[in-house]
């Protein structure tokens, strides 16, 4: 489960989703993006772009994004 909370939106993006790929049709608790599984071995690289919700407002604030980023290795 990837779980970064629920300040920011987030956008999560998988680099190699033959490796590991979201779930799908499963329900998760709030604040959490997603139940992610391995599929095969290999690598692949789990990013998420986090935005806060004004970012979508007109004009948009000028908060940063964040960023998270981990690495995983299915043997």
């Amino acid at each position: 489960m990837l779980k970064l909370g629920e300040d920011y939106i987030w956008n999560v993006e998988i680099d190699n989703d033959d490796v590991v790929s979201r779930t799908k049709n499963i329900a998760v608790i709030k604040g959490a993006q997603g139940i992610y599984e391995a599929k095969m071995s290999g690598s692949a690289t789990l990013s998420a772009v986090g935005d806060l919700p004004c970012r979508e407002e007109v004009p948009p604030c000028a908060a940063p994004s964040i960023l998270f980023k981990i690495q995983i290795n299915v043997s």
